[in-house]
């Protein structure tokens, strides 16, 4: 089973490499002036909580929930972060093979070297599942397609962003995109959509219509979506309890978390909790 990728009329494998993961950074964290240098390989970055900045060869990007990078050996990357509110990323080390299985680095461009991700949790699930993936058995050679099937379709989104709806001016995006970074890294603290507009300077129906253009989901949805990421993250790094997570998360009612959580990921939160303790 081959994970192809298509771009500039050409087909190219793909295959993972070993070093791929989910962390969060400490608030005393930094990629270091020379860091770029050690890369030998592709990196893929995906910013899923945190406020930071990349610096490249020509510009300076803002870092924050949805924004990827795609980084590529020989190229200057310095990064930094807020202390305050510190990266959370996906990262995943990779090669781009030609048809005969052939390095491709001096035929193959990256199409795109960093773009902004409308549909955080769709994305943020699958690069879970790869890393998921990767530790079970026979499942590498899965985890290859579907990460080359994620790269297809964040470059293919990537070249759409333009078609946001009638009346949502960049400024409205980048607000938008603030907003989303704020949710996910304290997704506790969100009280009601209303609020939200209202603290923004939107009427709902209007905040509503801007979020999920940007987005993908509706807002509703995405605070739900990033207090189960928080609660995945708990369960996963800490030993509390879980009454203790649902509170840490933003669910008052801690029944009602766990019918969600096994809702969306098929298990409650101490099966998921265990299926962690025996991978």
């Amino acid at each position: 089973m081959s994970a192809f990728f298509e771009t500039g009329g050409h087909t190219w494998i793909v295959r993972l490499a070993e070093l791929c993961g989910r962390v969060r950074f400490q608030p005393d964290w930094s990629s270091g002036a020379e860091w770029w240098r050690t890369l030998k390989d592709y990196d893929l970055w995906f910013v899923w909580a945190g406020r930071g900045a990349m610096h490249l060869e020509s510009e300076t990007i803002p870092l924050h929930a949805g924004t990827c990078v795609w980084m590529q050996p020989g190229r200057r990357y310095i990064t930094t972060h807020d202390s305050a509110h510190p990266l959370g990323v996906n990262f995943f080390h990779f090669n781009v093979l030609d048809e005969r299985g052939a390095p491709a680095r001096r035929h193959f461009t990256p199409p795109v070297e960093w773009m902004r991700v409308r549909h955080l949790p769709f994305a943020d699930t699958v690069m879970q599942r790869i890393l998921t993936l990767r530790g079970e058995p026979g499942g590498r050679e899965t985890g290859d397609v579907l990460f080359a099937a994620l790269l297809a379709e964040l470059v293919r989104d990537s070249a759409h962003q333009a078609g946001f709806p009638p009346g949502i001016r960049s400024e409205h995006v980048e607000s938008i995109h603030e907003l989303m970074t704020t949710i996910r890294s304290s997704p506790s603290t969100v009280v009601s959509v209303v609020q939200l507009a209202r603290r923004h300077g939107y009427s709902v129906s209007h905040f509503s219509r801007v979020f999920a253009a940007v987005a993908g989901v509706r807002p509703q949805t995405f605070v739900i979506n990033a207090r189960l990421d928080r609660a995945r993250e708990l369960l996963s790094l800490t030993s509390k309890t879980i009454g203790e997570i649902a509170t840490t998360a933003g669910f008052s009612d801690i029944y009602y978390f766990s019918r969600l959580f096994k809702l969306r990921t098929g298990v409650t939160p101490s099966e998921f909790r265990r299926n962690l303790a025996r991978s």
